[in-house]
């Protein structure tokens, strides 16, 4: 039996296979076409409920573009406000609230990389010209 704590998180989640928006190839029509992991539960606020059953869409892994593009999406906004932050440190890891959430966005994606830790490098790196 499911702790109540957990049970309370849970229910909080979506998956996009429940959703409208996911069409029958794998892409999220209300997040500008992104192809998201349909089976993961997620916090989504472009999130409606299916009025209906359809057949489920299969998950597949995202190529190099893909996964370069999802990269992109998430570290130019984390770029940009770690550049104007006057708070966020990523060398301490310190953030605000703002530059937490755009860090940990950074970091699921970045995960997904064989070589994550020279991606980060060079990010740091670039980041530091400014």
């Amino acid at each position: 039996m499911n702790p109540p704590e957990f049970e309370l998180l849970q229910n909080n989640f979506v998956k996009c296979q429940n959703c409208k928006h996911l069409t029958k190839e794998g892409l999220c029509s209300a997040l500008d076409r992104v192809r998201p992991m349909v089976n993961a539960l997620r916090h989504c606020a472009a999130f409606s409920a299916l009025g209906y059953s359809k057949p489920l869409v299969d998950e597949r892994p995202l190529d190099s573009d893909e996964l370069n593009d999802a990269y992109s999406r998430v570290a130019k906004p984390f770029f940009y406000h770690l550049r104007d932050c006057k708070v966020c440190d990523l060398d301490k890891e310190s953030f605000c609230a703002v530059g937490k959430e755009l860090h940990l966005d950074r970091e699921s994606v970045l995960m997904c990389f064989e070589n994550a830790a020279e991606k980060n490098k060079a990010f740091i790196a670039y980041l530091k010209k400014f």
